[in-house]
């Protein structure tokens, strides 16, 4: 799935720490898990995150339990923190906020409404949690 339009936060901020768990965020690419246990991965760079992917899972509205990955575009950084989202080619909306601090990222996540499989489907309130790749950004150039 899509974003055919986005909301983010705009701003920018942060000093030059690159400790793992203090300071502005490190770029590199970011992989990590829901609290469903399904991925989410994004990019970040100085004062922006790049493309968001990450996948779902609900009971939807026909009662059968559908699962799928929705892709978002990227948004700037305030002070570490982003939000992004908007509605789906499939009438469906999504929604991810996160915080950034050095190399970690934990936030929420939802969608709900519309879906590829023709029925409403929510899954909110779903947390999420990732990490820096070893050797991805910064930090992985100067070793």
């Amino acid at each position: 799935m899509t974003l055919a339009g986005a909301a983010v936060l705009a701003g920018c901020g942060g000093d030059d720490s690159t400790t793992a768990s203090s300071g502005p965020p490190v770029p590199g690419s970011y992989v990590g898990e829901t609290s469903q246990g399904l991925p989410i991965t994004f990019q970040v760079a100085p004062g922006a995150v790049g493309t968001l992917r990450f996948g779902w899972r609900a009971t939807c509205d026909d009662g059968q339990v559908h699962q799928n990955t929705i892709v978002l575009p990227g948004s700037r950084l305030h002070y570490g923190v982003f939000s992004m989202g908007g509605t789906l080619e499939t009438g469906g909306i999504a929604h991810v906020s996160g915080k950034i601090v050095g190399s970690e990222a934990s936030g929420s996540l939802s969608r709900s409404r519309g879906s590829a499989f023709g029925t409403n489907c929510r899954a909110t309130g779903i947390a999420w949690h990732a990490r820096m790749e070893p050797g991805s950004g910064s930090e992985g150039a100067a070793a």
